[in-house]
């Protein structure tokens, strides 16, 4: 009868537990809030310390922050864009002048912002801002890595295991342009970007001068500079490393710029109209 008795008692308190178990998961699953606590007007999680920062623009923990650190989130939520509830996670301070690294929360996105002199270098992006740059998202676990005619252009957050955004990418001695669709928008890895539709620079007896000559064409070509080896198309202007001191100079002396049509129908007019009167090619001649 007692063992009977204790049966019954088990089964009660069983039942008890069950019925408040139920209760406390309807209770959470109807909160409006997030597991941080209550929210304030700017979506500030304020039971875990964040409060909103007009100067900043976002959420952040005061006095985790000092004044370098506050503008250097600054700057990253200003150029991810604010949205309600945008917060700063950390902000690492890196070991060169105006370097940071910034982690913000925008929406269920965790994007983290490489700054440097104060000025962005990089960010991770989402997996629509990956296919926007008709790149794809390629899970990196096990060593996998982008195709040899694509380029990984950074970090894709919103997964759990570590991703990366390939894009397709121009090789050495091909175009590349982030106006004209026809083209990749980046070199491959490992491939420096010349922007040969801008540049107007000429080399002269090991040296080289910049001609103030306008060229507005968006359009690059991609070189493998700092491989030891001055290919055709590199230069002592866009690659100095591999080409200075290898007789690759446009002109390899004064006297012969100074003999050359180049200077006497297009740069000594320039030079006397004041266009490009202070520069250091206007002293040659």
């Amino acid at each position: 009868m007692h063992n009977q008795d204790m049966k019954k008692n088990h089964i009660v308190l069983i039942l008890i537990m069950f019925i408040a178990a139920v209760v406390a998961i309807s209770s959470y699953t109807n909160r409006e809030t997030p597991i941080g606590g209550e929210t304030d007007e700017h979506g500030c999680m304020l039971m875990a310390g964040y409060t909103w920062n007009e100067e900043v623009g976002a959420c952040i923990r005061e006095w985790e922050l000092n004044e370098n650190q506050r503008q250097a989130a600054e700057i990253a939520v200003e150029y991810i864009g604010y949205t309600k509830g945008t917060t700063v996670l950390r902000v690492d301070v890196a070991r060169c002048p105006g370097c940071f690294a910034v982690q913000l929360e925008k929406g269920r996105d965790r994007i983290d912002v490489t700054l440097e002199n104060w000025k962005i270098i990089g960010r991770t992006l989402t997996p629509e801002e990956c296919e926007a740059m008709d790149g794809r998202v390629l899970n990196i676990v096990g060593g996998v890595d982008c195709e040899d005619n694509e380029t990984n252009v950074n970090n894709v957050t919103g997964f759990i295991s570590p991703n990366v955004c390939c894009v397709p990418c121009a090789k050495e001695g091909e175009s590349f342009s982030q106006v004209y669709e026809d083209y990749p928008e980046h070199c491959c890895e490992g491939l420096t970007e010349w922007h040969s539709g801008f540049d107007t620079r000429i080399s002269i007896a090991d040296e080289c001068y910049d001609t103030g000559l306008a060229a507005g064409y968006p359009v690059g070509t991609c070189i493998n500079c700092g491989n030891d080896i001055c290919e055709d198309i590199e230069t002592l202007c866009n690659c100095p490393e591999d080409c200075a001191g290898k007789n690759k100079s446009d002109y390899l002396t004064v006297g012969e710029f100074c003999q050359s049509t180049f200077w006497n129908q297009t740069i000594s007019g320039a030079c006397e109209e004041d266009i490009i009167k202070d520069s250091p090619i206007c002293e040659l001649c």
